[in-house]
C-alpha cells in the first residue's frame, strides 16, 4: 500500500514532474533518459503494542535521482524533500528523511535519498 501512497505523492506534484517527468517504482533501464525518479521500500517492521501487533509499520525507503550533471539534482533533491520530509496525511502518520548520498557514474550524477515512514500497515 505504502507503494502506491507513494508513487501518487510523486506523480501528482507538478513542480516535480516540471523538473522530472520519469518517476518509477523500480530501476529504469540503464539507456532510460535523464533526468529520472525511481524508488524502491527497502523495508518493513510491525508496530506493536501492549496488545500486540499495531495498525502502523515503520517502513523504510529510497528515492534515487540521476541527471546529466549535478546542477540539475539539486532542485529535484531539494522539491522531494519538500514532498517527503516531515509529510502527513492520509495513511502516512510521519515520513523524515534519514539519508542523503551523491556520487558520479558513467550513467551521469546520482543522488539517494532515504527516508523512513510511519503508516498504516
Amino acid at each position: 500500500m505504502l507503494e502506491a501512497t507513494l508513487y501518487e505523492r510523486l506523480s501528482t506534484d507538478a513542480a516535480l514532474n516540471a523538473l522530472c517527468p520519469r518517476i518509477r517504482p523500480s530501476e529504469p533501464e540503464v539507456n532510460e533518459p535523464v533526468p529520472h525518479i525511481y524508488y524502491t521500500v527497502t523495508g518493513r517492521e510491525q508496530g506493536t503494542n501492549l496488545d500486540g501487533m499495531s495498525s502502523i509499520a515503520n517502513y523504510a525507503f529510497t528515492v534515487d535521482v540521476w541527471a546529466v550533471n549535478a546542477a540539475d539534482i539539486a532542485p529535484i533533491v531539494d522539491r522531494l524533500n519538500e514532498l517527503l520530509n516531515g509529510w502527513r496525511g492520509g495513511e502516512v502518520k510521519l515520513c523524515r528523511n534519514v539519508g542523503h548520498t551523491t556520487d558520479q557514474q558513467e550513467r551521469g550524477y546520482h543522488a539517494q535519498e532515504s527516508y523512513s515512514v510511519w503508516a498504516a500497515a
